[in-house]
């Protein structure tokens, strides 16, 4: 997630915002938006074989500066009945390893992590969705510290729709990248932002199968640098917008809502409240769906209006899509943490990242 340059100012003025928009009461949030000394976590044992061989292809082709350097998966649960917890922990983990280097978007770790991801969510029965039979859809970088000039990409897969049957469509995302390593040499693991929401998009895309749905799953890039990444994949979409009904985003998604900000008191909010973002465009119907699947689920809401998101600078990966595609974007928003070495994988709350799963997949089960 990003927020405004001047963060001292903007902080404020949200608050301000916050307060009046949502009068107290437990409403709706916003959207939002390290060196670590994560120690890799012991891979979950596998309870269920491996799907058909038939559904893997012997070559993703995505990512570049990968060859040998290709990542070996952690090891997870395929048929946990819900959101499995030591899936999310074990994910989180695997992306915020130092080897990594806090996955920065041009970088031959991004690659790397690109065809991690691709690999994983065709295992899970998922095709290939970016065009020409590839996962990745590469994009140029235009900014960035000793980046422009390099390539990045995003990682697209589908459900196995029949063509005639796929008139509607949702996109679930998450942007992978992170930091990297920044001029003192520290890395920054970004496991809250966002191997949450990566954990989470991996974990919805192996429980999610509504019937007649077309589900795409996007894991972006560059989302650090500017929202490259979604902003690319809006201006060449691998599938037709004017099919997609709705756009779920998933940004820092992995710990207690406003974790030790003031701001949380202030508000009323719980610890395990979801926050959200709906876009202007589907408004009334996203927001009976997300409070429909909350209702289910048992989750506590709190929204912010896209007008304040947008007006006090934040961005994130559903932004680019607003203007022409209904958006819901979940964040547990901000903490001191945020862009910093000390976003570690030992400081997430698995139980709200599963939370999210659930109420993504609530939403999803009832189109």
């Amino acid at each position: 997630m990003n927020l405004p340059a001047s963060l001292p100012l903007a902080l404020p003025l949200l608050t301000a915002l916050l307060a009046a928009a949502c009068g107290g009461g437990s409403a709706p949030l916003p959207e939002h938006p390290g060196h670590s000394t994560v120690r890799e976590r012991p891979p979950v044992a596998s309870s269920s074989p491996d799907p058909s061989p038939s559904l893997q292809p012997t070559t993703v082709r995505c990512g570049e500066h990968v060859g040998h350097l290709a990542l070996t998966p952690p090891t997870i649960t395929r048929d946990a009945p819900g959101p499995s917890f030591e899936n999310v922990r074990a994910w989180i983990t695997h992306l915020t390893q130092p080897s990594l280097k806090g996955r920065a978007a041009g970088t031959p770790e991004s690659g790397r992590v690109a065809h991690l991801l691709a690999d994983a969510l065709v295992s899970l029965q998922l095709v290939a969705a970016a065009g020409d039979g590839d996962a990745c859809q590469s994009f140029p970088l235009t900014g960035g510290r000793d980046r422009k000039g390099h390539r990045d990409q995003n990682v697209v897969v589908s459900t196995p729709v029949d063509d005639a049957a796929a008139t509607r469509t949702v996109i679930v995302g998450a942007h992978y990248d992170a930091l990297g390593v920044d001029a003192a040499g520290v890395i920054h693991p970004g496991a809250d932002d966002n191997a949450s929401g990566v954990a989470a998009l991996l974990e919805i895309a192996r429980l999610a199968r509504p019937a007649g749905v077309r589900l795409v799953f996007v894991a972006f890039g560059a989302e650090e640098l500017g929202t490259v990444g979604s902003r690319h994949f809006v201006a060449n979409p691998p599938v037709p917008l004017e099919q997609v009904e709705l756009m779920i985003n998933l940004d820092m998604v992995g710990r207690p809502f406003l974790d030790g900000q003031s701001l949380r008191w202030l508000i009323g909010a719980p610890a395990n409240a979801m926050g959200y973002v709906v876009s202007a465009r589907g408004q009334a119907r996203v927001t009976a769906l997300i409070e429909g699947a909350a209702r289910e689920t048992k989750t506590s809401l709190f929204g912010l209006p896209e007008a304040i998101l947008r007006g006090s600078g934040f961005t994130s990966d559903s932004v680019p899509f607003s203007d022409s595609v209904p958006t819901l974007f979940l964040s547990t928003s901000m903490h001191d943490d945020y862009h910093l070495p000390s976003d570690t994988a030992d400081k997430i709350d698995v139980h709200q990242v599963t939370r999210a799963i659930a109420l993504v997949v609530a939403i999803l089960n009832t189109l």
